[in-house]
């Protein structure tokens, strides 16, 4: 598979994406959601097959919360495919969801929209961005949100204040992520950059020339690492060196979404969605 002495990786399946993949999302412990240009997808990620198409439109962004299924149509919130919130004034372009429950909405207005997910309720919009918000990351505390001006804005889950605002890429950024603990944030950018970032202050903690192109998907995962750009590799790194220890092959197009498995797995670890029409499971494990 090509990958570095340091992670060992095992391609686990592949799933037919139906059309180059937009999103994905683990809904329960079998049932793994796509989005694609054919529509939105439930598969059995366990006994690989495809239970039922739910959705004829694409939605740019997939999550999911106490087994819903959460994504977005034009303008609209949809909730379990059944309940419709509109939103915002323009198409709704990423989603998140805090641990607390919190269902976040960014749009192509750089308008950001928090919602009860129980009450279908408007808890506050969020305005910072001058441009697209691209994606969204949150843990208990702090929202950060990823725009087409280049910046990263990172706002409190306490009382929906801004906190700071974090400039240095030189394009617009396309991901984000946290870490476990809630220190660091990594956000990827069509600048071929990753860039490190203390959540507390802001301050730049270290940048990685990822790819040869735009870092379109990123995740922490324990003390790595991954990114997935246009050539179809997800690269893995230490987080703490900002060496590469790892790459896993598979996709022959852009990698669009690198997602963790957030239930219990003896082997099941990341999928990932690309342009290439599939989605693949991975375990990842040190080398011997």
């Amino acid at each position: 598979m090509g990958n570095s002495p340091s992670v060992k990786a095992n391609y686990l399946a592949s799933f037919p994406g139906h059309g180059r993949v937009k999103s994905i999302c683990f809904v329960s412990e079998e049932i793994l959601a796509f989005s694609s240009d054919a529509g939105i997808y439930l598969w059995d990620c366990l006994s690989a097959h495809l239970i039922k198409k739910v959705a004829e439109n694409p939605s740019p962004a997939l999550v999911a919360y106490e087994g819903k299924l959460i994504s977005c149509c034009a303008s609209e919130v949809v909730v379990d495919l059944e309940s419709k919130v509109l939103g915002h004034a323009s198409p709704i372009s990423a989603l998140t969801v805090t641990r607390n429950g919190v269902l976040v909405s960014g749009a192509e207005d750089g308008s950001l929209k928090a919602w009860d997910i129980r009450s279908d309720s408007l808890l506050c919009t969020l305005l910072g961005h001058r441009g697209r918000v691209n994606c969204l990351t949150a843990d208990e505390h702090v929202l950060t949100s990823g725009a087409a001006d280049h910046t990263l804005q990172l706002w409190s889950l306490s009382n929906w204040t801004h906190l700071l605002s974090l400039e240095g890429h030189s394009d617009q950024v396309l991901s984000c992520g946290i870490s476990q603990d809630g220190l660091n944030i990594v956000s990827g950018s069509a600048d071929h950059l990753l860039r490190l970032w203390h959540r507390s202050s802001g301050a730049g903690a270290g940048q990685i020339e990822a790819c040869q192109g735009p870092v379109v998907s990123v995740l922490f995962l324990a003390d790595q690492l991954l990114s997935g750009g246009l050539d179809g590799s997800i690269k893995i790194w230490n987080f703490s060196t900002g060496l590469l220890v790892g790459q896993l092959y598979g996709h022959s197009g852009s990698v669009t979404s690198v997602v963790q498995y957030p239930f219990s797995h003896p082997v099941l670890q990341v999928a990932s969605g690309s342009h290439d029409g599939t989605i693949k499971l991975w375990s990842l494990q040190a080398a011997h």
